[in-house]
């Protein structure tokens, strides 16, 4: 049968490019790593991926350090935070708040899972939820399977700036008249260009490419949640991307839960004397299916 169960930027004030480290900056995450404080973003991912399929739990490592590696690689693969944590070590994350954030379950949102997601600030709106789907074969749902899943999402550009709404003039809510015969109504209403904040922020489009784990056993049209990667907009909170895992339908298997079906066709000779058939299994083993005379 096919194995069951499964495994389980918010607002604030902006870096200061400028500012000095006030105390000694550690380097603890990127020895967590195994990579150097110089390495590039392609390194970190690289290295990260090698330790966590080492240290992950599933694979009998150690869940503490496990989730270390875990809160080690969202801080450095996030080119604000990790220039955060080069100024002031986590010490300064702990003072801005992000290191809350980071040690969350990260390998679910590079791996996929169900890990519990990052908390949502109070009181700020989350743009929509993105569904993205990907299509698996039984083989890689029988194993289990990383994938490559592309995105290009919109996020605030941070390095154009900020200026006045050009909708509401900085103001942060529009007036809309609404005229009834001889009355007339002014209704105040939330900008819809910034979102009550008044700021003109910038918007440009990045391309990102995730790496999804799909946990063997999955079923067909089970949801992996990645927090944070839907569109950013002004004043709110990232919506989450949902990948929608898909099983294609096999030439030889059917599934049904966590069952394999075969179909085969047999002549009035071997169901009345008995047969011998092979049968390759989705992760290659040759098995061997015997019937006695007459079953």
């Amino acid at each position: 049968g096919v194995p069951g169960g499964l495994s389980g930027k918010g607002g604030g004030k902006g870096d200061d490019e400028d500012e000095a480290p006030s105390r000694e900056v550690s380097t603890r995450f990127y020895e967590l790593l195994g990579v150097s404080k110089d390495a590039t973003s392609a390194e970190i991912k690289k290295a990260y991926h090698r330790q966590a399929m080492r240290l992950h739990p599933d694979k009998g490592g150690d869940p503490d350090a496990f989730k270390e590696l875990q809160r080690a690689f969202e801080v450095l693969s996030d080119e604000h935070l990790r220039r955060r944590y080069d100024r002031g070590g986590e010490e300064a994350l702990e003072e801005s708040g992000a290191l809350g954030a980071a040690s969350q379950d990260f390998f679910s949102q590079i791996f996929g899972g169900k890990g519990g997601g990052r908390g949502r600030s109070a009181g700020r709106p989350k743009t929509k939820d993105v569904v993205r789907p990907i299509w698996v074969t039984l083989e890689e749902l029988y194993a289990g399977v990383t994938r490559q899943l592309p995105i290009v999402r919109k996020v605030l550009d941070e390095s154009a700036g900020t200026s006045a709404c050009e909708a509401c003039d900085g103001k942060g809510f529009a007036v809309k008249v609404i005229r009834m015969g001889p009355m007339v109504q002014q209704v105040q209403s939330i900008c819809v260009g910034c979102r009550g904040t008044g700021s003109g922020a910038k918007m440009k489009s990045r391309r990102e490419v995730l790496e999804v784990f799909v946990e063997k056993g999955s079923p067909d049209g089970h949801k992996i949640t990645v927090h944070g990667k839907a569109d950013e907009a002004p004043g709110c909170e990232a919506g989450d991307l949902v990948v929608l895992v898909r099983q294609q339908e096999h030439p030889k298997f059917l599934r049904r839960e966590a069952d394999l079906y075969l179909q085969v066709e047999l002549s009035l000779a071997e169901v009345l004397a008995g047969f011998r058939l092979a049968v390759e299994h989705l992760d290659g083993r040759q098995l061997s299916v015997r019937s006695k005379p007459g079953e």
